[in-house]
């Protein structure tokens, strides 16, 4: 680790390696979770610890081996297989982390921090509660401290939402940013009520869809004296109170004020939250025939029912695109079988639509690759897709090579990237290497490590 001053030369921030080096000194006092237990011996059987920390498992098997009794032979037969994966990707990273033992092991593993930015530190430092209120403790680290960041930190644990909120003056915290602590408890976010957040409509949404008594209040109120609010029912994105609560959406789609207040593409985001509110409204001729196409097929094809019921009909999917039709069936099998295996609607797909069809579908993929034929007449972007499904068509399309020799180098690279275990045995040929050339090369390995 470079040894650089905690704070930057043009202002109060913290420099990344500085905070980096704060927030061990803090990770040093906390204990932390060992390792071990018994493993494999079998060469054939490359098996990690079971109990292994969900976040361990972005480490490269090959660091791993420094730490753990995981059998060489495992290793070797590994790599010889060309399956070692090195999926350090921060974002999947970030997705990983759930616990405080998995901050500890994010913040002490060198390999880990490398991939973060600045505000990933806080993000998972939030994970560990004592860890975030030993930041919140520290005079030096506070001049750091804003609102996106407690908000960070502050976000997983009441305590420290709590603590926080103790005295906002002590932080540069606007109550927008306040509000996003609300989130995470309905007791704090009561508290909002009777304050500023009945100014700011996008705040008070954003924090009281979470709560479902705290969002059927505001309803109730807002009926009875709107005018408390300072906003009224209309306001365009007042819809989102009913995304995390089925009750909530049931009681604004009973009311008739809201409801014709919404525009076609609010209808469609208002009927994706739930499956019995997109029923609902494919059942009310007067907000069906309001929405377009795309709207529809938006709204319904995360809803096994609801995308089926708009299949029926016919006078929306005679008009809708084929975009739309494939994308009814991105989400559910049988659905997309329904579509595939129907002449009319597969007549009404074309190449590419087909193949945004079966990307999401692994079997069916695998069908459609089977059919030489119709693999001829795809392009280079219709093979990415379909590669991107799975290991198996990836690897049929390296294969062929009247297929990849369609392909653009790009395209190769992110089917590649999907798929690690292909990309390591593919990249050992000189003929891969050479059609990826240069930049398909850079574009492979900027999401993963090169073994």
């Amino acid at each position: 680790m470079m040894n650089h001053g905690p704070f930057d030369d043009n202002d109060n921030t913290w420099s990344f390696t500085g905070l980096l080096s704060s927030l061990l000194s803090l990770v040093s006092t906390e204990p932390t979770q060992q390792v071990s237990g018994p493993l494999t011996d079998n060469p054939n059987d490359v098996v990690l610890q079971v109990h292994l920390l969900p976040v361990q498992t972005y480490v490269p098997r090959y660091q791993l081996a420094q730490t753990t009794e995981t059998s060489a032979q495992a290793f070797k037969a590994e790599m010889q297989e060309g399956t070692l994966k090195c999926n350090l990707i921060r974002k999947d990273l970030l997705k990983a982390c759930h616990s405080p033992q998995d901050a500890l092991d994010v913040l002490t593993n060198d390999e880990l921090v490398q991939h973060l930015h600045y505000f990933d530190l806080f993000k998972i430092a939030g994970l560990h509660p004592r860890l975030a209120l030993k930041i919140l403790e520290d005079e030096t680290i506070q001049k750091s401290l804003h609102g996106k960041i407690l908000a960070y930190l502050g976000r997983h644990h009441v305590l420290v939402a709590h603590k926080i909120l103790e005295d906002p003056n002590a932080y540069k915290m606007d109550r927008f940013d306040q509000a996003r602590l609300g989130t995470i408890n309905e007791a704090i976010a009561s508290q909002f009520l009777n304050d500023y957040h009945r100014e700011n409509p996008y705040a008070l949404v954003r924090m009281a869809a979470h709560h479902e008594a705290l969002a059927l209040t505001i309803l109730k109120e807002m009926k009875e004296n709107y005018k408390v609010f300072k906003f009224d029912l209309k306001f365009p994105l007042f819809y989102r109170l009913g995304r995390f609560h089925l009750s909530v959406a049931e009681a604004m789609f009973a009311d008739n004020t809201i409801m014709t207040s919404l525009l076609e593409y609010d209808l469609s985001v208002f009927g994706s939250y739930h499956e019995t509110i997109a029923l609902k409204i494919l059942d009310t001729p007067h907000y069906y025939q309001k929405m377009r196409p795309e709207h529809l097929s938006g709204m319904c094809f995360q809803h096994k029912a609801a995308a089926r019921k708009l299949l029926e009909k016919t006078d929306c999917v005679n008009v809708a695109s084929g975009y739309h039709i494939a994308e009814l069936g991105q989400k559910h099998l049988d659905i997309a079988l329904r579509i595939y295996n129907d002449p009319n609607l597969r007549n009404r797909l074309d190449p590419s639509n087909l193949c945004f069809l079966a990307q999401h579908h692994e079997s069916l993929a695998q069908s459609i690759v089977a059919d030489s034929e119709f693999c001829n007449k795809l392009n280079s972007y219709s093979l990415r897709m379909l590669g991107k499904a799975n290991a198996f068509i990836a690897q049929y399309i390296l294969d062929s090579d009247s297929l990849l020799d369609k392909m653009k180098d790009t395209y190769i690279a992110k089917m590649l990237t999907a798929h690690p275990s292909v990309a390591l045995e593919a990249l050992k040929s000189d003929r891969m290497v050479v059609k990826l050339g240069p930049y398909g090369l850079w574009s492979f390995g900027k999401s993963h490590f090169m073994l």
